[in-house]
């Protein structure tokens, strides 16, 4: 099944957020719980990774991310 682009896209801005607030939180386990509060498979937790590892994230805020 695939996820909603908009569900990828709160994902990523979610995990932007929790890395702002939390500076010490570790990327891999932001997007693992990001990945259980939104119900992400496998390869939208990888998606979620890469964006976050290209620094693309900030594309999120204006619902510009690039494509799976």
């Amino acid at each position: 099944m695939k996820t909603d682009k908009l569900v990828l896209v709160k994902a990523l801005n979610w995990v932007n957020l929790h890395l702002k607030e939390h500076p010490e939180a570790e990327k891999v386990k932001a997007v693992e719980a990001a990945a259980v509060k939104f119900g992400l498979s496998p390869i939208d937790e990888d998606w979620l990774f890469n964006q976050l590892s290209q620094g693309t994230s900030s594309a999120a805020t204006d619902g510009t991310t690039s494509s799976r």
